[in-house]
């Protein structure tokens, strides 16, 4: 497969590029996606077996405590690996390499930490931004989203990388808002789907009392395997868009040309979070 176009795109290039990347290369992006997961999907069966289903736990406070756990475990552990896995999978591709899913992710190291920090940083910002006012949040989205292409690709640590994300993106916050909103309308209809199948679930259950915990396992599963097929729509756009921005105000395609395209080479780093 040719690498991914190395010019300028609009917005609506930058989408359609990343639907036909992910078609492209499925079992590589889906692969990603799926590993980190599974870890949800296990945990989630697990919960089930210990404390049943949501109609049956012991209490409310345990709810919503297992509740915000698998929360931080699907918006952190999930989204920094995917995206790290995969933006480093398709820097490979810029560079016309062979990459796999297990190269991907063995890629990540001793780096994991870094990223990790990353990742749990721009998330609080986020929602830091989010219950202070709404909009700092959605702000704080749009400025962060290319951090982990950032700190992956050229090495950079947590610092460097919030403050090189908040460098290309400026006055491109719309164009950020774009992809979020993309992504957004993805999760909308997964979480519809999810909700329809739920109260059919609660329909059979009342019919057939015994079969209510099987049916809440076979939801997990094919609510985890929705969001594993959806998640790497941000991940592939998230990276595409930070080669667009680099690109656009650092020339990084004259760049890989003069350097015979044997890395990525790394950018000026913003000195402050502004």
């Amino acid at each position: 497969m040719a690498r991914p176009d190395l010019r300028p795109m609009s917005i609506g290039e930058i989408l359609d590029r990343t639907a036909s990347l992910y078609r492209e290369k499925f079992a590589l992006f889906f692969g990603i996606s799926a590993v980190p997961h599974a870890f949800v999907l296990a945990w989630a069966l697990a919960r089930l077996k210990m404390f049943g289903s949501p109609a049956r736990s012991t209490s409310l406070l345990n709810r919503e405590l297992l509740i915000l756990l698998n929360s931080m475990v699907e918006g952190w552990f999930i989204s920094f690996l995917a995206q790290c896995a995969t933006a480093y999978a398709i820097g490979e591709l810029y560079l016309e390499r062979k990459v796999s899913i297990t190269s991907a992710f063995r890629r990540l190291g001793t780096g994991t930490w870094t990223l990790l920090a990353c990742s749990i940083l721009r998330g609080l910002a986020i929602v830091v931004g989010s219950i202070v006012f709404f909009v700092p949040g959605i702000l704080a989205a749009c400025r962060l989203m290319v951090a982990l292409p950032s700190a992956v690709l050229e090495g950079l640590g947590v610092r460097q990388a919030l403050a090189r994300s908040f460098s290309l993106t400026d006055r491109n916050v719309a164009r950020a808002f774009a992809i979020w909103a993309f992504y957004l309308v993805l999760r909308v209809i997964h979480i519809l789907f999810i909700l329809f199948l739920t109260r059919y679930r609660i329909k059979l259950s009342r019919v057939d009392p015994g079969i209510a915990l099987a049916l809440q396992g076979l939801l997990a599963v094919v609510d985890v395997s929705l969001s594993a097929l959806i998640e790497p729509f941000l991940a592939i756009a998230a990276t595409l868009f930070y080669f667009d921005l680099r690109v656009r105000k650092e020339a990084l395609d004259l760049q890989l040309m003069m350097n015979d395209g044997a890395k990525i080479p790394a950018g000026p780093i913003g000195a402050t979070l502004t």
